[in-house]
């Protein structure tokens, strides 16, 4: 999408951000609660594995 993307206006990108603002959602989520506890160690570890060790 990129090369289609770099041709858009700042208008242009305005009218997609508000269409997509429009659209009503057809559910709503919800996230559980264990994602919620396991989320930031989750997070922290996938992060940690992605760092290049410069050494």
């Amino acid at each position: 999408m990129s090369p289609f993307a770099a041709n858009l206006s700042n208008r242009d990108m305005n009218d997609i951000a508000v269409y997509f603002a429009s659209i009503k959602r057809l559910s709503q989520h919800v996230t559980q609660p264990v994602n919620l506890v396991l989320g930031p160690e989750l997070a922290k570890n996938t992060i940690a594995r992605n760092v290049i060790d410069m050494n």
